[in-house]
């Protein structure tokens, strides 16, 4: 898990504790990846840096912008950043180097693969200025296409596994649904009162939070309605990650917790939240 505190922290899921607390980004953390086949957990952070940290213990600082990491994706062996300095980059993790880089019209927020057909080379991200954009990154230019999708900046998006619908969150406290296939047409969409924080997808099961609530929704993603709250989480999830039957689940009130749900529908779950011990 990382967070605001600037730490990087390893823990134990069958104890339910902190293993090691890792200390070498100087501003919180805004994005982390754990890259199996490479064996690097990768963080970016409010420093600009992204850092490549190994099981082994080592670790690989790299500066490719000038300004801080918003968001970190992964498509086969490329790794894309994107940064409030309005670029683009794509990093080789074999080489540790920058392959491509891209500048764009405003500043990303948020960024996920998007599988066009079965072509690797697209990806969604939400902007500042409320648009979301396809970005190509074979291309000069980058961007295939983009519209005005929310009022204030795009805090989330998401695809659906058909690659036919986009699922867009925000800081206007609506969730919108886009149809691929007439990207400026939202066909559903839903005021939380809130800010969305986040969204998780695994499978066809679409997951979001607000801000100040301690729900997470499932969402359905044919016709974008709301299928489900789920109650007594931490205040304002800004983390969700499913393995199987367990949620993890980070909040703003610094918790990181395991949720288990007792049946394949998920009607009921159990918290258990990750306690800290002081090993470093």
């Amino acid at each position: 898990s990382g967070s605001d505190d600037k730490t990087l922290k390893i823990w134990d899921i069958k104890t339910e504790k902190c293993k090691y607390t890792l200390t070498k980004h100087t501003m919180p953390l805004t994005s982390l990846i754990w890259d199996q086949p490479s064996k690097y957990i990768i963080t970016g952070s409010e420093d600009s840096s992204i850092i490549l940290w190994s099981l082994e213990g080592n670790t690989e600082t790299l500066r490719f912008h000038k300004k801080p990491v918003r968001g970190l994706t992964k498509i086969e062996d490329g790794l894309f950043s994107i940064s409030d300095d309005k670029s683009l980059i794509k990093v080789s993790l074999q080489k540790l180097s920058a392959e491509s880089s891209f500048e764009l019209l405003s500043s990303p927020f948020c960024i996920a693969p998007y599988f066009y057909g079965l072509s690797p080379y697209y990806l969604v991200s939400g902007m500042r200025n409320g648009n979301v954009a396809i970005i190509d990154y074979r291309t000069d230019d980058g961007v295939a296409a983009e519209w005005a999708a929310h009022s204030n900046l795009v805090t989330t998006v998401q695809l659906s596994p058909d690659s036919r619908k986009i699922c867009s969150g925000s800081a206007d406290s609506l969730i919108r649904f886009w149809d691929t296939r007439n990207l400026t047409k939202c066909y559903q969409q839903h005021y939380t009162f809130k800010r969305v924080l986040c969204s998780y997808m695994d499978g066809y099961k679409l997951l979001t939070s607000s801000l100040t609530s301690s729900k997470i929704s499932l969402w359905d993603w044919q016709y974008g309605s709301l299928v489900q709250h789920f109650e007594g989480f931490g205040t304002g999830v800004q983390m969700m990650k499913c393995n199987i039957d367990t949620l993890v689940v980070g909040s703003l009130d610094y918790s990181v917790s395991l949720w288990k749900a007792k049946s394949k529908q998920a009607e009921s779950s159990k918290r258990r939240r990750l306690k800290e011990t002081t090993q470093n």
